[in-house]
């Protein structure tokens, strides 16, 4: 039966933190390779960017075909020790195949990189092989190198190339070389264990996911014996890989190409950050916004949505109220309807200037926007519109005064720094230096306006007396 000893808690931590430091890895190269990659995109036009793709995902199967020939053929060849018999079942012992090499030989490498992942998964989890056969450490770390490089390369390319199977791969190989390596200090270990531990701590470190892997493993095993172990380490390489970077997931909504996409996670609460005191939702919003009335001509709103990317524009009244809050997607598709129903080069001709006069034809913003928006006091403050704006599952927030009149509008980008938890004291700490310099100005301004005060009493009652000519000075 499959099982471990309480003291291979200590290796299988090792193993647990290599690979999540390793799953942390992954993901930054691939965030650095995905930055590159959408910076050589924006040089090139659409046509250009699309032979480029094709272009790299040419280059990408002709390298990842050349290594994963190549390795097995130039590395050198075993033989089976004893007669080879049939495998047994899965977690006892496994069955190398010979790949690329004469009847009667097998090849590590090829056993890794040349077969499907899951049978050279399967191979990874054995406790031994048929034939007194063996995958040595080196070989077995050369083949997580591999992986690991042709993980990174091909991630968020125009091919699907897979994360979890090539990510259980490095892991096990690291695992049972760990294994192995305790193995020959004459313990009584089973190797696929190691494997398995490399295998979950390598997904925790790359997607940072925990219940979904550990049910993963469990079906694996067939077996709780060893759901301590399993969820110690996902525990254990998951705070290791926090510590460094973002999970793949997240850093590939980061650098999403419409760059809109962002997550809030997490409370924020007063009692853990005195700062959040000091704060209120004023201080975090945008206080130059781009606002509609309640009907706009065509000009205007085409002028609006080329010249800005915003995804929704408050509507406000002649007195600056808020009226409502329409999307763009909204008046994209009153622009189409338009369209339609007045001929397109007369709803879209760019000759009529926006301040002609010529274009009078208004559209009725408010029959499409909503008229109830979320709204927060400017005095708000800052934890609890958090909490609100993420309950509520809101994308815009108009912050108003006393008077609803409009004064700034706050978005998921305004909070997102503030959400993540290594970014949340930083952040904090900019808005309140902000803050801080926003006063002072005030301040500096107050003292200015009492000085010309002065001053002008001053001249005023020099002139009377005959004195304050500029030469006097």
């Amino acid at each position: 039966a499959i099982s471990y000893e309480f003291w291979e808690l200590l290796p299988l931590t090792f193993v647990a933190a290599g690979t999540g430091f390793l799953g942390s890895l992954l993901c930054t190269f691939t965030a650095y390779l995905s930055s590159g990659r959408a910076v050589l995109r924006h040089c090139f036009d659409r046509s250009g960017t699309v032979v480029l793709q094709v272009l790299e995902v040419g280059l990408v199967c002709l390298f990842t075909q050349l290594v994963c020939v190549w390795l097995p053929l130039l590395d050198d060849c075993q033989e089976f020790k004893a007669t080879a018999a049939q495998a047994s079942m899965v977690w006892h012992q496994g069955q190398i195949p010979r790949t690329v090499c004469p009847e009667g030989q097998y090849s590590e490498l090829g056993a890794l990189l040349l077969q499907p992942w899951s049978t050279g998964i399967e191979e990874l989890f054995s406790h031994s092989f048929v034939g007194d056969a063996e995958l040595r450490t080196s070989r077995l770390l050369l083949s997580a190198f591999v992986t690991f490089l042709l993980l990174a390369i091909t991630h968020n390319t125009a091919i699907p190339a897979g994360l979890w199977a090539p990510s259980v791969l490095i892991g096990a190989c690291l695992g049972r070389g760990l294994g192995q390596i305790v193995q020959s200090w004459d313990y009584d270990v089973h190797p696929g264990v190691y494997a398995l531990i490399g295998a979950v701590g390598m997904l925790a470190g790359c997607t940072r996911m925990t219940v979904s892997i550990a049910m993963i493993a469990l079906q694996m095993t067939s077996t709780t014996r060893l759901i301590m172990p399993v969820t110690w380490c996902i525990l254990v390489s998951k705070a290791a890989a926090d510590r460094l970077s973002e999970s793949i997931y997240d850093l590939g909504i980061t650098l999403h190409p419409l760059g809109t996409l962002s997550l809030l996670r997490g409370d924020i609460d007063e009692e853990e950050l005195p700062l959040l005191r000091l704060l209120t939702v004023h201080d975090a919003c945008s206080v130059e916004v781009m606002t509609m009335r309640g009907q706009e001509s065509r000009s205007h709103i085409m002028s609006v949505l080329v010249q800005t990317q915003y995804g929704a524009f408050p509507l406000v009244s002649a007195s600056n109220q808020v009226i409502g809050l329409i999307q763009r997607e909204q008046l994209v598709d009153l622009l189409k309807e338009h369209a339609a129903a007045h001929g397109f080069l007369h709803a879209f001709s760019s000759v009529v200037p926006e301040n002609s006069g010529l274009d009078t034809h208004m559209l009725d913003l408010l029959s499409l926007c909503d008229r109830t928006p979320e709204v927060k006091h400017w005095n708000t403050p800052l934890a609890k519109a958090y909490r609100h704006f993420v309950a509520a599952g809101l994308r815009h927030l108009c912050i108003v005064d006393e008077t609803n009149r409009l004064v700034g509008i706050l978005t998921r980008s305004d909070l997102l720094l503030i959400s993540h938890p290594r970014t949340r004291q930083r952040a904090l700490r900019a808005l309140l230096e902000r803050k801080q310099e926003a006063c002072n100005e005030e301040d500096s301004s107050e003292a200015d306006s009492d000085s010309d005060d002065e001053q002008s009493q001053s001249d005023t009652s020099s002139a009377a007396g005959g004195r304050g000519r500029w030469w006097d000075f």
